[in-house]
């Protein structure tokens, strides 16, 4: 791909960005519980290892975070690709 292609691609991802953030009802039913999942681990842990699984949690939580991020957006970017290359092809393109 064109390195004017790749600006195309990273500028339409920005200007998409908020669109693809927002979340709605039915998203809603697909988020991880992670709140919930830690209270309930932090619920059954002893007192003198709550800080230490309390923050090793809170990583873990953020390492999620921005592996879907990243998987987000390299899966959106290469779709994306995929149409605009498909849509060119059959427009007589390359």
């Amino acid at each position: 791909m064109l390195k004017e292609d790749k600006n195309i691609l990273d500028k339409w991802l920005e200007f998409r960005a908020e669109d693809l953030a927002m979340i709605d009802a039915k998203d809603k039913k697909h988020l991880p519980h992670i709140d919930k999942y830690t209270k309930n681990i932090l619920d059954n842990t002893s007192n003198e290892n709550r800080t230490y699984i309390s923050n090793e949690l809170e990583k873990l939580s953020d390492e999620l975070l921005l592996y879907s991020s990243y998987f987000m957006y390299k899966y959106y970017k290469y779709g994306f690709k995929d149409c605009l290359n498909l849509i060119l092809s059959n427009l007589g393109g390359e």
